[in-house]
């Protein structure tokens, strides 16, 4: 019988199967026998884990000199089905002799078998990556949206918020409840969810910094007219001189320059935002996604 096993309902067909008596004397009986048996996971990597699971045989009816197990160096272990999720990486076997308190002069001979399996990643693949890399293309391409078009920034993330949390709950149905690990592509969502919420603040906060007719600090100023904005891919030029051919007097013209100088700084800070979600993508695509 199997020490730890958890199936009580398990049939018992003993009474059904043949026996078979050689030349010899010799009686080989193979009891045919299907063990559950709980294994401690660890589900961090889903779906890279790599589970062990122990299966130890023996009696408690017979003794060891009444029954004495034995392991066979050159059986195999395989799996059922080549359909199943997992590859068996290694099977180790250890024959023990103990002593219980109940009875210290008697000896019980058990065998366990560590049984370790990888799951097959190939399934996951699409659960995997082509989420994670949708969620980061519709997060970072808000920030090319024009600031002036606000509402179709905050469709795009509310879609993307949803398509997220769609992905966790799809992981969620894959992987097992009973464990008491979080896997790092749970975190990865998790934290990409953040970043969403994130893009949606600046985007309302931008949208009503870029409306605002006040004049921007002298700094700011300086910054928009310097030649740092080539490197965001922002055109340098000077708006205020187009305006007083169309502006019939200078405070229409000051209005009109604080306003583009303010849509100016709404590009600048959508493509920094851009770049400082992209690389925090990167490292959490480095140290979270298995």
């Amino acid at each position: 019988m199997a020490f730890n096993n958890v199936d009580a309902n398990m049939e018992d067909d003993r009474t059904h199967v043949n026996s078979v008596l050689n030349r010899s004397g010799g009686v080989i009986w193979v009891e045919p026998v299907q063990y559950i048996i709980h294994c401690k996971t660890d589900t961090t990597n889903w779906p890279h884990d790599t589970q062990t699971g122990v299966l130890k045989l023996g009696s408690w009816l017979y003794l060891g000199r009444d029954l004495n197990l034995t392991i066979d160096e050159g059986e195999e272990v395989e799996m059922a089905s080549s359909h199943s999720e997992w590859d068996i990486t290694n099977v180790s076997k250890e024959r023990n002799i103990r002593y219980y308190d109940c009875c210290p002069d008697e000896q019980y001979i058990d065998i366990e078998y560590n049984i370790t399996i990888r799951r097959k990643v190939h399934s996951y693949k699409s659960v995997l990556y082509i989420p994670a890399l949708c969620s980061i293309s519709f997060n970072l391409l808000t920030f090319w949206l024009p600031y002036s078009d606000n509402q179709s920034k905050l469709f795009v993330n509310l879609f993307n918020a949803l398509f997220v949390t769609l992905a966790i709950m799809v992981v969620y149905t894959k992987v097992p409840i009973v464990t008491s690990t979080v896997p790092l592509i749970v975190v990865y969502y998790t934290y990409s969810l953040g970043l969403i919420a994130a893009t949606a603040v600046l985007s309302i906060a931008v949208k009503g910094m870029s409306v605002v007719s006040k004049p921007l600090p002298h700094g700011v100023t300086w910054f928009l007219h310097s030649g740092y904005l080539v490197y965001l891919g922002i055109e340098i030029n000077d708006s205020a001189a187009d305006c007083h051919m169309l502006c019939e007097s200078e405070e229409m013209i000051a209005q009109t320059a604080d306003l583009n100088e303010r849509h100016k700084l709404a590009k600048v800070i959508d493509r920094i935002c851009f770049v400082v979600f992209a690389f925090i993508y990167l490292i959490l695509l480095l140290r979270l996604m298995p």
